[in-house]
């Protein structure tokens, strides 16, 4: 998770930089080209943004998904995540619940893949799970 932090940081600080010499209030460009190139680098700046803010959700989300497991919850004293989200966090229980199941689903980066199975364990394989075994 500390490359994630790192990674989140130089980011921050990217968008920043980028952002410093901006002006509140950008001026009127009646240059089609100028306006077009400004527009982009306004987008590349908000996608930037943005792309930050999701990772955050996905960061919190994993971390309350963690204490989902067992009762990790109980021993910090809460009867689940959206009890401790609410208290701890100040996030509403649903949203706390919701960020964690997008944690859950979210796809992970293929370095995070060769490192380990998912969440959870291994899958088991195979295998009628059936009450009663394989008749039909």
């Amino acid at each position: 998770m500390s490359d994630a932090c790192t990674e989140l940081d130089a980011r921050l600080e990217a968008v920043a930089s980028a952002a410093a010499p901006l002006p509140s209030r950008l001026p009127r460009v009646r240059d089609p080209v100028l306006g077009r190139w400004m527009a982009h680098q306004m987008d590349a700046l908000l996608r930037n943004v943005t792309a930050g803010y999701g990772a955050l959700d996905v960061a919190i989300g994993e971390g309350l998904d963690a204490l989902n497991v067992g009762r990790r919850a109980m021993d910090l004293s809460y009867s689940n995540i959206g009890d401790y989200a609410r208290e701890e966090l100040g996030i509403n229980a649903s949203t706390a619940v919701k960020m964690a199941r997008l944690a859950r689903r979210a796809p992970r980066p293929a370095a995070l893949e060769r490192s380990g199975p998912a969440r959870g364990g291994e899958r088991a394989q195979g295998g009628d799970r059936r009450a009663g075994g394989g008749g039909r």
